[in-house]
Parts: structure tokens; sequence; C-alpha cells
């Protein structure tokens, strides 16, 4: 029997325990069957931090023209439009209200986010007049 092995985007593993130490984050992948060690984590971070300095949306790759490509093959010589690859996790930039909830229910946690959805019904409920 052959096994296929999932692939693991580690970085993304380690934006999701922002608030947790790298060690503790380690062996937490470790638990999880990810392998990596407390620089990996320093430098997923140490790059988070650059890009946003830069303006970019921390986790996520752009494919496209190069802003300073003057011409990029098109008979106009415009460029196309640059398009978003990956997911994010981190900062909700550019992202619409049903992605930002979503992000935010995987950080929290699906127990929470239920129980916050309960709070809403709640609120909704007690705002309708029959």
């Amino acid at each position: 029997m052959t096994s296929t092995r999932k692939s693991v985007n580690k970085s993304a593993f380690v934006r999701l325990h922002s608030k947790t130490t790298p060690s503790e984050i380690v062996a937490l992948g470790k638990t999880a069957g990810i392998s990596f060690d407390e620089k990996y984590v320093h430098n997923v971070r140490w790059k988070d931090k650059k890009d946003i300095s830069e303006g970019k949306v921390p986790g996520v790759r752009t494919r496209g023209s190069s802003p300073t490509k003057s011409i990029n093959g098109r008979a106009d010589g415009s460029r196309r439009p640059r398009t978003v690859v990956g997911t994010v996790v981190g900062t909700p930039f550019n992202l619409s209200l049903a992605e930002q909830f979503v992000q935010l229910a995987m950080n929290i946690g699906l127990n929470s986010a239920e129980a916050l959805i309960a709070k809403v019904r709640s609120a909704a409920n007690s705002l309708t007049v029959d």
C-alpha cells in the first residue's frame, strides 16, 4: 500500500498561533506532526512584519506582472491585474466580510464562533417585533 502524505503549510500554522511563544508553537507543531524549529517561527514573524511595513499582506503571494516592467507582452503595453494566490492567515486586508468572518471563526475556534453566533441570534430575536 502506498500512503499519500498531505502537504502542510508550516507558515500558516505559525500564523494561526500569533500570541503563542515560539517554543510553544514548536511543541504544538510536533504534536500535530509538523517539524520546524524556533528559528523558523522567528523568520515567519519577521517576514510578516516586513511585509506589513511595506504595505503588503502577510502570507499572500501575488502572481502577475511586476510593477517595474513597462511592457508585459500585450499589444497595448498594459499590465495584467495581479491575482492573489494562497490563503491569508493574519490581518484581513482586502477580504470581504464573509471571508473575514471565516478567518475569525478559524482563529477563535468553532465553539467560540458558534457561541458568538448564538448571541447575535438572541440579539436579533429580541429586536424583532411580532
